[in-house]
């Protein structure tokens, strides 16, 4: 609880971020696809709460009741897959909200690249290049990624080389804006995309930036190899 409002933790978006990331009018202030506003709207959760997940072991959950205790086992053992999948998925849950809320740092990036299941990232480019360089961040589990923000020439480059080892990934948002996004940066991210082979979903939104007509004409070389391709904004 934050101010009389509630947050709730939820492992996708919501319908009612997929209903702001489809309004166009929306876009125009704050472009993100669904996983970005299901990010944002779920900040006001309590971050030692999300630490305390990345730790929590449900076996050794203590209740009033044996009888509950009998239920919650029963619960975890035919609904979620056992007490290793459970644990496994709350530990991607608070690690992809923490990330979200640049926090993006050692034990976040462990129980990422821990799961059983492919993982979700939202988060700018400032953190991410900080979890790549310093604590060895990998997209070779990743399935949706979305960086946005803080972009410059060398984060490009950053982006450029993980996505390199991102042959899960099916969904891809890259947001930038300003002169520190060059031609360089465009080079990168062009070259990139001749590794995504299985990209189904791309957002690229690259404002102000300064990528000039050469950056373009390679990052369109890039895109004609993106034979899975379905949508793009």
């Amino acid at each position: 609880l934050s101010g009389g409002g509630a947050a709730v933790l939820a492992p996708e978006p919501t319908p009612a971020d997929i209903d702001k990331a489809a309004d166009r009018f929306a876009q125009i202030f704050d472009p993100g696809p669904a996983e970005y506003h299901h990010a944002t709207r779920q900040r006001n959760f309590p971050q030692e709460s999300l630490h305390a997940m990345l730790a929590t072991r449900l076996e050794n959950a203590e209740t009033a009741m044996p009888d509950d205790r009998t239920m919650i086992t029963s619960t975890v053992q035919k609904d979620l897959g056992g007490f290793y999948a459970a644990n496994s998925q709350m530990r991607m849950l608070a690690a992809k909200n923490l990330a979200a809320n640049r926090s993006l740092r050692e034990a976040v990036v462990r129980a990422l690249q821990s799961g059983d299941s492919f993982f979700t990232l939202n988060c700018d480019a400032e953190v991410f290049e900080e979890a790549v360089l310093n604590f060895g961040l990998s997209l070779s589990r990743c399935a949706k990624l979305s960086v946005t923000q803080g972009f410059d020439d060398e984060k490009a480059a950053c982006l450029g080389d993980a996505l390199g080892h991102a042959e899960q990934l099916t969904t891809l948002q890259i947001t930038a804006s300003g002169s520190g996004f060059g031609i360089v940066g465009a080079f990168a991210i062009g070259e990139a995309f001749w590794s995504l082979i299985g990209l189904e979903e791309l957002s690229l939104y690259l404002g102000d930036t300064a990528v000039g007509d050469a950056g373009a004409v390679a990052i369109g070389s890039g895109l004609q190899n993106l034979k899975q391709l379905q949508q793009i904004t």
